[in-house]
């Protein structure tokens, strides 16, 4: 037979000292998803403390409140993963669990029962462990770029997932035992009660605190990415990242023998923008632009900041036409988005379509000539490369 008692405290003894450094590393790395995991080891911990009780004159108030605990440190536990894919989950899902678990507690004779509300407490347990399983499992699918970062990150994310999933399992299989058994039997103790239960997350904290340390190292590394990559005002690619994957891009159009096109695009009469409404009101029109160029793309397309009010795109598999239409429907999108006194948001495009043997570079020169074409023409239009 474990000793629950002392497998609780132990496993008190290991959440705690995970915590604390937990959050040492977390005043030096900001990270939405640690900061929940610190909540739910805390939680754990405390829920776990409070169990201590059991068999004493506190099991009445401790139980009930310890069942809370628990299933809000699981809660927590799936809020940081939901952060990893989604932002924060709604206030009411990560309540429900812990309050239908504390009140199915409290009515159930909590005084001379140690499993009172058994029930409610596992599948609340069950509930949020799958939603961890799940979130983290869709966050872990390969990206498009694989690149090796994002190989290492979507290691660490299958990793939480198969700890969540385990976890999830565990918990199913007590619930089980629980109606087939009974939480009094030789069976359920020896394979499903307080004892092994402890065990078990005692083995899973070590694996999950070792996953979330270097995940946390992971994003910052891809977040100094995303600040290397960006454009800062508009979120933009930036003019090097740009280049960078367009390069990529254009190799993969040639190999498969795919058409695709360069554009350039520049704000038509944007320097009155600025003299006129100032230089705030110019930022928000060129982020407007930019959201504008975001919404129309399709996957596999790409913009970036070219620099000023001038920005390049690349438009995989597109014929010329395709792209006309396309600057048609940014232009629609960035006029729909912007409204000024007096000024009517435009711009002017370059396109240059891909010809077998021309570099990137010479791409974008033509479809620079292109737009100053456009330009000349009146601007608000679209004109195409001609040799």
């Amino acid at each position: 037979m474990l000793d629950t008692t002392t497998l609780r405290v132990a496993f008190t003894a290991v959440a705690f000292t995970v915590a604390v450094l937990l959050a040492i590393t977390l005043g030096r790395v900001r990270s939405t998803y640690a900061t929940w995991w610190c909540l739910s080891l805390l939680l754990f911990m405390a829920g776990d403390a409070l169990f201590l009780s059991d068999g004493t004159s506190w099991q009445a108030v401790s139980n009930p409140i310890g069942d809370t605990t628990v299933v809000a440190g699981a809660a927590a536990a799936w809020g940081g993963a939901r952060s990893l894919r989604a932002g924060c989950p709604p206030l009411w899902q990560l309540l429900l669990g812990p309050i239908a678990a504390g009140a199915a507690a409290a009515v159930d004779h909590p005084g001379d029962n140690e499993w009172a509300g058994g029930p409610v407490f596992l599948s609340a347990m069950v509930a949020y462990f799958a939603l961890g399983c799940y979130d983290t499992a869709v966050v872990s699918r390969p990206s498009a770029s694989r690149r090796s970062a994002d190989r290492v990150y979507e290691a660490l994310t299958a990793a939480l997932s198969v700890a969540f999933g385990a976890l999830g399992v565990f918990y199913v299989g007590r619930l089980v035992a629980l109606f087939v058994w009974g939480t009094s039997s030789t069976q359920f103790q020896d394979w499903f009660g307080s004892g092994p239960a402890t065990l078990v997350q005692l083995v899973l904290l070590v694996i999950v605190a070792f996953t979330m340390s270097s995940l946390m190292s992971e994003q910052k590394v891809r977040e100094l990415q995303v600040r290397a990559s960006r454009d800062s005002l508009t979120g933009l690619l930036n003019r090097a990242e740009f280049l960078h994957r367009a390069q990529e891009a254009l190799l993969a159009a040639h190999r498969n023998g795919v058409n695709c096109a360069v554009v350039m695009a520049d704000l038509d009469l944007f320097k009155s923008v600025n003299d006129r409404f100032g230089h705030a009101t110019g930022d928000r029109v060129l982020r407007s632009f930019a959201r504008a160029c975001t919404a129309a793309l399709r996957p596999g397309d790409l913009v970036g900041r070219y620099g000023g009010e001038e920005f390049v795109l690349f438009l995989a598999d597109a014929m010329p036409s395709e792209a006309e239409k396309i600057t048609r429907d940014i232009t629609r999108r960035f006029q729909a988005m912007t409204s000024l006194p007096d000024y009517v948001p435009t711009a002017s495009y370059g396109i240059a379509p891909f010809e077998a043997g021309v570099k990137l570079d010479r791409l974008i020169e033509r479809a620079d000539v292109a737009l100053y074409r456009a330009k000349a023409a009146g601007r608000d239009r679209a004109a195409h490369y001609r040799a």
